[in-house]
């Protein structure tokens, strides 16, 4: 696998990224693929994962079937790196997925706050381990894998939400070499898992 370099300034690495989003929206139409080209100047694709999270995270989560080709973008980028690759392009049918630049425009404006409280809880190099081979290819399978169940939990209130924010911490951690954030990624997605099956044992019971 590729090493992950750390970006230039561990302190701002989201709202940094989150800049580029803001540059995407000023576009009448948004679709996944412009984003992804966006967050290609953020340098490599672990930013682009920190992103989709937040998007989840964001209220943009309520668009109709966003949550699933969000959660598929993330799937094929998550198994790219896991092959060694840090580019990588999306089936049309996900690149095309697309929204008005001005919802987009008003959700970054959540999303940078959101960022700036992220990036302060953060700290470059805190259990490292966590964040290196082989713990790292771990980790990608687990966003993968999270991906891929998005759209299965498509209508499960909080859930996209919940797995958004888990994507968004393991990124993190893994773009700043962060382990304890990344564990805080690791916690919400257990929590997120949680929901279904309490959903289904309600309904049993």
């Amino acid at each position: 696998m590729n090493q992950i370099n750390p970006p230039s300034n561990p302190d701002r690495a989201v709202e940094e990224t989150v800049q580029h989003v803001a540059e995407a929206a000023r576009s009448p139409r948004v679709a996944i693929s412009d984003v992804m080209r966006a967050l290609g100047l953020a340098g490599g694709l672990l930013p682009v994962l920190m992103v989709l999270g937040l998007v989840l995270v964001s209220p943009l989560s309520g668009v109709p079937l966003l949550s699933s080709a969000v959660g598929l973008s993330i799937a094929v980028i998550a198994g790219r790196m896991l092959m060694g690759q840090q580019s990588t392009r999306l089936p049309e049918m996900l690149a095309r997925c697309e929204m008005t630049g001005r919802k987009l425009e008003r959700t970054v404006g959540l999303m940078l706050r959101l960022a700036r409280f992220v990036d302060r809880i953060t700290m470059s190099g805190r259990m490292r381990w966590l964040t290196v081979p082989p713990v790292e290819k771990v980790v990608l399978a687990l966003v993968m894998g999270i991906g891929l169940v998005m759209p299965l939990m498509e209508f499960v209130p909080l859930s996209s939400s919940l797995l958004g924010a888990a994507v968004m911490f393991m990124a993190l951690g893994l773009l700043v070499q962060d382990g304890l954030v990344l564990l805080l990624g690791l916690a919400i997605a257990s929590g997120a898992a949680l929901i279904p099956i309490t959903a289904i044992s309600t309904m049993a019971g």
